[in-house]
This record gives C-alpha cells, sequence and structure tokens, in this order.
C-alpha cells in the first residue's frame, strides 16, 4: 500500500516537473512581440493626423528596444514654457501583447541632440519635457531613418 502511494507520488512529481521544464522553455524560445517602438510623421494633408511609418519590435531589434528605453530613462528634465511647435517626430513605446501605450512622446531635433515631450497623462494638455544629448539623438535619427 505505501510502495503504491509513492509510486503515485513520483509519477505525480515527474508530470509536474516535465509540464514545468516545457512551460518555461516555451517561455525562453517565443519570439512573440512584447514591446514595440512605432514611428510618425504628421499628415501633410490632414494635420491632425498622425501617420505612422515605422515599427521596431523587440522580436526582430531586441537592442534598439532596448537602447531607446534607456535614452528615455537617463533624460534631463527641462522647463519649456512656450509652445514647441509640431514635432519633427511622434514616437510611441508599446506593449502590444497588453493592448497599452507605455509612452507617446514628440520629438524636436536641435543642434544639440533633442528636445523630448512625453505626454504626461490622458491627453496632450500636459508634457513633460527632457534633453537628451547629441549622441541619442543620433541615434534615434539613425534608427528611425530621419533625414
Amino acid at each position: 500500500m505505501k510502495s503504491t502511494k509513492i509510486r503515485i507520488l513520483l509519477y505525480v512529481i515527474i508530470i509536474v516537473m516535465i509540464f514545468i521544464g516545457g512551460y518555461y522553455t516555451g517561455k525562453i524560445t517565443s519570439t512573440e512581440t512584447t514591446r514595440e517602438i512605432t514611428i510618425g510623421y504628421e499628415n501633410q494633408e490632414h494635420p491632425d493626423q498622425i501617420d505612422f511609418t515605422k515599427i521596431i519590435k523587440d522580436s526582430e531589434d531586441q537592442s534598439a528596444v532596448d537602447n531607446f528605453t534607456v535614452i528615455y530613462s537617463n533624460n534631463s528634465k527641462i522647463i519649456i514654457e512656450e509652445d514647441m511647435g509640431k514635432p519633427d517626430v511622434y514616437l510611441s513605446i508599446r506593449s502590444p501583447k497588453q493592448f497599452t501605450n507605455l509612452i507617446d512622446s514628440k520629438i524636436w531635433f536641435t543642434k544639440e541632440g533633442a528636445t523630448i515631450g512625453i505626454r504626461s497623462g490622458e491627453t496632450w494638455k500636459k508634457i513633460d519635457y527632457f534633453s537628451i544629448n547629441k549622441d541619442d539623438a543620433n541615434y534615434i535619427r539613425e534608427k528611425i531613418d530621419f533625414n
């Protein structure tokens, strides 16, 4: 009787270990996109329309998504009182798996680097501005094919 219970317990443990091993193998080897960067420009004929022309997915270029995340997290906050005008680029970092925009931003390229306006809230009425250096701005220009 005891021998049968031990065998059943061992079988259950082995089955659970096989299931857990397969589950984690699937998670590790999955090529599902979890983060993507969308790049858009204002439509010339319809100024209120943004045309998103490029998407960088972490499943295709993980280092680019990581670098954008680092650039956006290592910036210097600045205070801007006046209207910045039309941005050069609209850039969003999204989680397509969870249908969520993580960062919505506008970028104005300058001689010194770039100014980034990140939407703070549900609308563009409140924007937090940051500056990035020339190297980071050039990296963004290169990755989004901005001339």
